[in-house]
């Protein structure tokens, strides 16, 4: 029996590979590798051997996944939003409270308003349907309706005209 063969015997060594594979490709919280070992067939058991496993190889760490989630995210998503991905995702409430403490209101209305400021094209011709369909993408966002509010209230007060090139 060769060194493949008992590779493939063995259940553990496996899906250690198979999620090696997965993080490898991309982050992914504990949920998201149990659930990628679970479709791929991996026994209950074999699979929080593995996760604990990666946890202590230091591969697998649902902080710093939340913590890169966030800060990719906070370019262009409310709080709101990054906080519904890192739910959807199981991370613990605890770590979600740590990682988004230091967003502001503040900070997310000018978030808000520098995306508007880049789709805001003032004077055009069909000026209300620019509105909408701005507070629309404002509102996919996850941006609240008050922020929403005043970004439209600035950006409709501004009399300069910006040009595109």
């Amino acid at each position: 029996m060769s060194n493949s063969d008992q590779l493939v015997e063995d259940p553990n060594s496996v899906a250690l590979t198979i999620a090696l594979a997965a993080i490898g490709r991309r982050s992914l919280s504990k949920k998201q590798l149990r659930d990628h070992l679970t479709k791929r067939g991996t026994l209950a058991e074999v699979i929080e051997a593995t996760l604990l496993r990666l946890e202590e190889m230091g591969y697998l760490n649902d902080m710093d996944f939340a913590r890169d989630f966030a800060d990719r995210s906070r370019r262009k998503c409310s709080r709101r939003a990054i906080i519904q991905g890192l739910k959807e995702r199981a991370i613990d409430q605890n770590i979600i409270d740590w990682v988004m403490e230091d967003l502001s209101d503040d900070d997310e209305y000018q978030l808000a308003l520098k995306y508007a400021e880049k789709k805001w094209r003032p004077g055009s011709s069909d000026d209300e349907g620019m509105r909408r369909r701005l507070h629309a993408s404002l509102m996919r966002r996850g941006f609240s309706s008050t922020t929403i509010s005043s970004v439209m209230r600035e950006l409709s007060g501004r009399t300069e005209v910006k040009v595109h090139l």
